[in-house]
């Protein structure tokens, strides 16, 4: 109950939030305790909290893997805005900041480290961590690591390699997409049971979605009447929509248009963007909770 306390007095000090979101204090309460997590919450639900407040409480660095280089730049400026010492380590970087960020990690100056996936493959990066004072291993978009997934990314299955390596390291991931089948080749690649501790099991925390209105899947390629079809499927007052194009210039241009001459994202009726790697990710993401 102390740790819970002083977490929510960080969260209202620090973060500037008065209470903790529906799961965010059952996950935080586990992390604390020192077990290994894995959460699956909706988007917008406050996962990247729960990782960042645990980081402030414990010693040493923290960890985290992300493959969107986009979300760690916000998230790392945000952080930096609250006084917190957090840096993203990844291959947009220029050369000097990177030494910098590298530096910085050698000297124990960092709470939070992004890191890239494909950073973590590198010996020179796995060295880096094995003289730094890591005590966490935060896993952000966890379902890249499973072959079921809708998002595999080959560059996450050297996690496990970076585990060893590091030795007993507390690990905790988060994602908001994850099937039975995902979720299980989760817990087998980054929790794997011989290397957890009897007294420190793996937890997977589940919780549904705070709306009622199952998500949609639509393609169609974007003429003009199909535009007109898709305004109908997204209608004022019914909460937000997203939509993936398949090159950023789509998005862009969708994101420009509702019919009437007005930015379907001004309209607060939608959004869009292009797909990742196609020069940025340019996906709407709301709330750092």
């Amino acid at each position: 109950m102390a740790d819970l306390a002083a977490a929510q007095n960080l969260l209202r000090t620090v973060f500037g939030f008065a209470e903790f979101r529906a799961g965010q204090t059952e996950i935080i309460e586990t992390i604390l305790a020192g077990r290994d997590v894995l959460a699956v919450m909706p988007t917008g639900s406050g996962k990247s909290l729960c990782y960042q407040l645990p980081a402030l409480m414990r010693g040493g660095l923290t960890i985290v893997v992300s493959p969107l280089i986009a979300l760690m730049r916000n998230q790392v400026a945000q952080l930096r805005g609250y006084g917190i010492a957090a840096a993203s380590l990844n291959s947009t970087n220029h050369f000097d900041e990177n030494r910098t960020i590298v530096e910085q990690i050698a000297r124990g100056e960092l709470r939070l480290a992004y890191v890239a996936p494909e950073r973590l493959a590198k010996p020179e990066t796995v060295a880096l961590l094995r003289r730094a004072n890591v005590g966490l291993l935060a896993v952000d978009e966890a379902h890249c690591i499973s072959q079921w997934g809708h998002d595999f990314r080959p560059e996450y299955m050297n996690l496990a390699a970076l585990q060893n390596e590091l030795g007993s390291l507390q690990t905790i991931a988060f994602t908001a997409t994850a099937d039975a089948a995902t979720r299980a080749d989760i817990l087998s690649r980054l929790f794997r049971q011989q290397r957890l501790r009897p007294t420190q099991p793996a937890v997977s925390h589940e919780r549904a979605k705070p709306w009622s209105q199952p998500a949609r899947a639509i393609y169609f390629r974007t003429s003009r009447r199909q535009r007109y079809h898709l305004l109908r499927l997204a209608p004022p007052g019914r909460g937000y929509r997203g939509v993936s194009a398949g090159r950023r210039r789509q998005g862009a241009a969708l994101s420009r248009w509702n019919g009437r001459g007005r930015p379907l994202a001004q309209s607060g009726r939608i959004s869009a963007g292009g797909r990742r790697g196609d020069g940025g990710d340019h996906r709407v993401r709301h709330g750092n909770r």
